[in-house]
């Protein structure tokens, strides 16, 4: 199974993608894929995808500050955790954001936990949570702390399945986790 990246014409939405699949019954057939609709793709992966080289590193947002010597790239939120990288006078940081909802108000909290799939925790119970109302019902609470090369290494080499923000949960699926690995892997670059 192969990607192939499309580029079309006549088009404001940017790339799109499409996936090679072979069977020895009806021989090779390609399916069309937009990633914007990504909640509608129809197939089943098994045993993984072959990416394009810079699949990855190419949804990463990238701006660069005028005034200052800053350059900040940012990653797609990929089931409420992100990360950002900062350049500024050529000191290099890497943080992590994690958004979770919540059905009641809690200020002031503390503590970030994620579970990795091998059972093993990532634990910051210093971290400080921001909670904003959410555009639905209930709030949004979210931590964001800076990572050190030790935590970079342990999220690049696990997939994450929970995340706990103070006493709200929110889960990671399977292929979310990959991505989450890789964007961190372009940024760590």
């Amino acid at each position: 199974m192969e990607i192939f990246e499309i580029v079309p014409k006549y088009s404001f939405s940017g790339k799109e993608y499409a996936i090679e699949i072979e069977n020895s019954e009806i021989g090779k057939i390609f399916y069309k894929y937009d990633p914007k609709y990504e909640h509608s793709f129809e197939l089943e992966v098994v045993g993984g995808l072959d990416y394009p080289t810079d699949f990855f590193c190419s949804k990463i947002e990238h701006q660069k500050d005028k005034f200052e010597d800053k350059e900040t790239f940012f990653t797609p939120y990929e089931n409420g955790i992100s990360f950002m990288k900062t350049i500024e006078k050529g000191k290099t940081s890497i943080y992590l954001s994690v958004r979770v909802n919540g059905s009641t108000l809690n200020v002031g909290k503390k503590g970030l936990n994620i579970l990795f799939e091998d059972g093993t925790k990532f634990t910051k119970a210093e971290a400080s949570i921001d909670t904003k109302v959410s555009s639905g019902s209930g709030y949004i609470y979210s931590a964001f702390i800076q990572l050190t090369q030790a935590d970079i290494k342990l999220l690049t080499e696990k997939n994450i399945t929970d995340t706990r923000v103070y006493i709200y949960d929110g889960t990671v699926d399977k292929d979310s986790a990959k991505k989450i690995r890789e964007y961190l892997k372009c940024l760590n670059k």
